[in-house]
């Protein structure tokens, strides 16, 4: 397998980018290990992503069936969605496209837009309305602040692994614990899943 020399890899990716890793006994190979952990935790992060989304929009889906709803519960004007929770949903309308099915522009949405559901906006509004789509909430806290603070740092510290920004010298024990924390809340299940299956202990064990 061909490794560049640093000189080379500094020509591919600037010299600003790789100064980042000029602590490193071996900056090279730190930089490229720098992406292998990157894609350990995005491949982690989608799954976490995914499980959140379904768990608010099947909780909100069956409320507005059950109301006799006609229009997808995100344009229900009950939840009041406004300002960034709003751009993002007329982005991932425009991304859908025209007549684009509830499943459609639901996939286009945003980590954050689900986040952002998860504030205090929403806590009398849309959160009683999901919080059967969190199984795995203590008994002693069902609030949705509960679930939004590890969801603000997973928000974050996703942006910084899909920017190809350097997380080597991040708190990545604190995003994995996130990461897990808010998949048990939702299905404990799920989260012995993602753990079993997750590779990003052992990507950690091989750091240069």
């Amino acid at each position: 397998m061909y490794t560049p020399d640093h000189a080379t890899l500094e020509k591919w990716v600037s010299p600003a980018r790789l100064a980042t890793y000029k602590d490193e006994a071996d900056p090279v190979a730190t930089y490229f290990w720098n992406a292998e952990l990157s894609a350990a935790f995005f491949e982690l992060i989608c799954h976490v992503e995914v499980l959140l989304r379904n768990a608010i929009h099947s909780q909100a889906s069956a409320w507005a069936t059950r109301s006799g709803g006609v229009t997808p519960w995100f344009d229900d004007p009950y939840y009041g969605i406004s300002g960034r929770t709003a751009k993002n949903l007329a982005d991932a309308k425009r991304a859908a496209g025209p007549g684009a099915s509830e499943d459609k522009v639901v996939a286009e949405l945003s980590f954050g837009f689900w986040r952002y559901l998860l504030t205090n906006h929403y806590r009398t509004t849309l959160w009683p309305r999901i919080t059967r789509g969190f199984a795995g909430l203590p008994s002693w806290d069902r609030s949705p602040s509960y679930v939004s603070e590890p969801a603000v740092r997973i928000n974050k510290f996703r942006n910084r692994v899909a920017h190809h920004e350097p997380i080597f010298r991040a708190n990545t024990a604190q995003a994995f614990a996130d990461l897990i924390t808010l998949a048990e809340m939702v299905d404990p299940a799920a989260a012995r899943t993602l753990w079993e299956r997750q590779r990003i202990h052992d990507v950690m064990r091989r750091r240069p």
